[in-house]
């Protein structure tokens, strides 16, 4: 495999993995508005009760937050992994320029894709912290 083919593949992978947290918040969102019955028109004909299906989150911040950890969980091995392999490839160039370009650019690669996966917890958890100061 070829470190282009491999770069393309990790940012399909980052993206589609972006991608499909964002859908998970559009698509599980209203469930919780839609799901309410009381006080409404049709509480007082019937009685309509959903149960939460993800367990103890009381709210989609949570959830995140809880999918986030998840993520650390999985992707901190990768990180330390990839960055023992551009090690490797900095001491394996032995000075030739252009496998110390790759060695580089690899580096690069790994430490913006740490700080967007780090950045996205530090996010959620500010979020988390300006709705529960708006409650």
């Amino acid at each position: 495999m070829s470190m282009k083919y491999f770069k393309t593949n990790l940012l399909s992978a980052i993206i589609f993995s972006f991608f499909a947290i964002f859908a998970i918040g559009v698509f599980v969102s209203p469930v919780g508005v839609l799901a309410q019955g009381e006080g409404g028109p049709s509480a007082a004909s019937f009685d309509f009760h959903i149960d939460n299906p993800v367990g103890g989150f009381d709210n989609l911040v949570d959830l995140f937050i809880e999918l986030l950890k998840i993520v650390m969980l999985i992707v901190g091995p990768i990180i330390a992994v990839m960055l023992i392999y551009t090690g490797y490839l900095f001491v394996t160039a032995r000075g030739n320029e252009t496998q110390l370009k790759t060695a580089k650019q690899m580096f690069l690669y790994v430490v913006i894709g740490a700080a967007i996966i780090l950045g996205a917890e530090i996010i959620a958890r500010a979020i988390q912290a300006t709705v529960n100061g708006l409650t």
